[in-house]
């Protein structure tokens, strides 16, 4: 449910349309602006060239890639994002620092409450 605070903004990045979808509709529900979904880093990037979101979610694994590239430029500037992925978490590259790693299929509670706590 959405308080009086100022909205965040949220950046996702997922390439199924479904579960991009619920999670749009779930942000949007509990107040953020939702940058995306996005099904595609070179969207993603594109997107974060014109704006900076105050937090992410993004899908480790793309149909056109990893989510690497998106993670290191939130990093560069010091955006908190979480990683959901079918792979088990410790495949996640050792290169990139998620404030959480969650595998799909997730609760989309679990999930709004790490994504609240980041912020």
């Amino acid at each position: 449910m959405r308080d009086s605070a100022p909205s965040k903004t949220i950046l996702l990045l997922e390439d199924d349309p479904i579960v991009a979808l619920d999670l749009k509709d779930q942000f949007v529900h509990e107040g953020y602006i939702v940058m995306g979904p996005f099904d595609r880093v070179s969207r993603a990037m594109d997107a974060l060239r014109e704006s900076k979101p105050d937090i992410a979610v993004l899908d480790l694994h793309l149909k056109d890639s990893s989510c690497d590239i998106v993670a290191e430029q939130l990093e560069a500037h010091s955006i908190p994002y979480a990683i959901v992925t079918v792979t088990a978490p410790s495949m996640v590259p050792r290169d990139i620092s998620p404030r959480a790693v969650i595998e799909k299929p997730f609760d989309m509670k679990h999930l709004s409450a790490l994504v609240t706590s980041a912020r």
